[in-house]
């Protein structure tokens, strides 16, 4: 359990490099974003070193806004504390994400008095490059145990945090220093956080019209007292809504009013915990308007419109430039996603085409392979979170498409116009007489719904293996069937990590797990009809 943080903590967290005040008074923290009144789409952009870390606190009447923190570079890490009253945070975007899980609270909050406020609107956090469970890992926004008056948050975005997203509900302790201040969550989204995505725990406080999405344990935290969900939607977590805990007698007492909101799972941790509502549909993974989905654009003050279907990384289609021309010649072709099961079929005319790098070219069900047929090339694979390269030698590309998911194409970088090209869904039957040179003699059905056993025998197995790479992964998938462990597959590498010792989320169709120094394998029925990866793991699926 993380501790929550003593008042000489945060002292000690606020001042090992505050080096804004040290350094130049109030006219050098003005030229750093603090107190500044930049233009709505200008922005101050600060680059921290290796193993250096951005510090700046906040009193009375500041505020911090329209700064863009790059922590791109190895150990570099930010601080951020607020302990006043009118303070606000605004306009504040993160780049580049935290590749060690020795941080802690990256942004920490507190008000001293019952009349006294604070606000962090339009923000982005990234989180880190290695989002999995860790108490001692980095967190969102931290809320002190001595806030007495009324935080407002809205308009964030809050992602791959080792513990929390938010975690506010300190100041509801029955401690004698918990001082009761409420926390509003407005606007915001919250995916992938590995803890909670939103953690409250005094009366007053709510999330209304935010999203909790592929939290590794829960989505929202009703933790002390009688918290609020209003018009939100909770999906693909752990357990979407968990109420309560063991930690602290209080926690018996813990309630929560859902109104308008969608959810999947919920649970009690003791029968005295209440949930006063129920789900009001199927929830939607959506970006609420207003949200920023990049550090650029939380930095500038530029708002989002909203949208549906999943992640807001910008690194997932940004990075790739504008929509680019079919190539033709050499060029590298690649194909991705931002996490879903996507199955991809590319026609070219080529003199040739190999896969290379991050391709799986093992012979199995989902192996990604360049084969000729009926005197053209295809390419043909699977991909859950991952890139796979193709080298193409003089050609150029017929057709793309999708049997399954929404991959996304480049060439050398630059992000294909699919619009350009007729699109393909599956492999063309051989032709009499056809060159098959290079082609399996039994041709590979690629239709989403091919036989792939029965939904009653666990006949099938996903092995996530994650001993190729030094990070952490994050796993999550569905079946059509039931799954369960398979013990004999599960394996660990010199006994593994802490990270193994994490129990993994087994319920009757679906799995979410964590994977680190070892092999987590699961046998099933049916077919895997979804799948998830934030990491660098690889994925095996065999099917009989």
């Amino acid at each position: 359990m993380a501790d929550e943080s003593k008042r000489s903590q945060r002292k000690e967290a606020v001042n090992r490099r505050s080096y804004l005040k040290a350094t130049a008074g109030a006219a050098g923290i003005a030229a750093f974003g603090l107190n500044a009144a930049a233009a709505a789409d200008d922005y101050e952009e600060i680059v921290v070193d290796a193993g250096d870390t951005y510090s700046v606190s906040l009193g009375d009447g500041d505020t911090l806004e329209n700064v863009l923190i790059d922590i791109s570079a190895s150990g570099a890490g930010y601080s951020i504390n607020a302990d006043g009253d009118g303070w606000a945070i605004r306009n504040v975007g993160v780049r580049g994400t935290f590749d060690s899980h020795s941080n802690d609270s990256q942004i920490t909050l507190n008000t001293p008095s019952s009349d006294s406020t604070g606000v962090v609107e339009n923000v982005y956090l990234p989180g880190a490059s290695s989002p999995g469970h860790s108490y001692d890992g980095a967190k969102g926004i931290y809320v002190f145990r001595d806030h007495a008056g009324d935080i407002l948050i809205r308009n964030v975005n809050i992602k791959r945090m080792q513990d929390n997203g938010i975690y506010a509900s300190s100041p509801g302790h029955d401690a004698d220093n918990a001082l009761g201040g409420t926390v509003r969550v407005e606007d915001s989204y919250f995916e992938d956080n590995a803890t909670v995505g939103i953690r409250l725990g005094t009366s007053g406080s709510y999330a209304e019209n935010c999203v909790m999405v592929g939290g590794i344990h829960r989505g929202f935290w009703a933790y002390y007292e009688e918290t609020e969900l209003r018009n939100c939607d909770l999906l693909d977590n752990g357990t979407d809504i968990v109420v309560g805990g063991g930690s602290y007698d209080k926690q018996a007492e813990a309630s929560v009013i859902a109104t308008d909101s969608r959810w999947e799972s919920e649970d009690l941790e003791y029968d005295s915990n209440d949930i006063q509502g129920e789900s009001q549909g199927t929830p939607e993974d959506r970006v609420p308007e207003g949200v920023p989905t990049s550090a650029e654009a939380a930095a500038s003050g530029s708002a989002s419109s909203g949208n549906t279907g999943g992640s807001t990384d910008s690194d997932s289609s940004d990075d790739t430039g504008d929509e680019s021309a079919l190539p033709q010649g050499d060029f590298a072709l690649t194909v991705s996603t931002d996490g879903d099961l996507a199955e991809y079929i590319v026609e070219l005319d080529a003199e040739d085409v190999t896969a290379g790098e991050g391709a799986d070219t093992h012979d199995h069900d989902y192996e990604d392979r360049a084969f000729e047929r009926n005197g053209n090339w295809y390419v043909h694979g699977y991909t859950a979170g991952g890139t796979e390269t193709f080298q193409v030698t003089g050609g150029e590309i017929l057709r793309l498409g999708a049997a399954q998911g929404s991959p996304l194409f480049t060439a050398d970088g630059q992000r294909l116009d699919t619009g350009a090209v007729d699109s393909i869904s599956s492999i063309p039957d051989v032709e009499d007489g056809a060159d098959t040179d290079g082609d399996r003699s039994d041709d590979q059905n690629t239709d989403s719904d091919a036989d792939s056993g029965s939904d009653t025998e666990l006949a099938n197995r996903v092995v996530v293996d994650g001993t190729q790479s030094d990070d952490v992964s994050t796993y999550k998938f569905t079946v059509s069937g039931t799954v369960e462990s398979d013990p004999e597959g599960t394996t660990l590498v010199n006994g593994g990590s802490d990270w193994d010792t994490i129990e993994d989320n087994v319920s009757e169709d679906s799995v979410v797990g964590i994977v680190s120094e070892g092999e987590d394998a699961y046998v099933y029925s049916g077919e895997v009809t979804n799948m998830v990866i934030r990491g660098n793991a690889t994925v095996t699926i065999q099917n009989e």
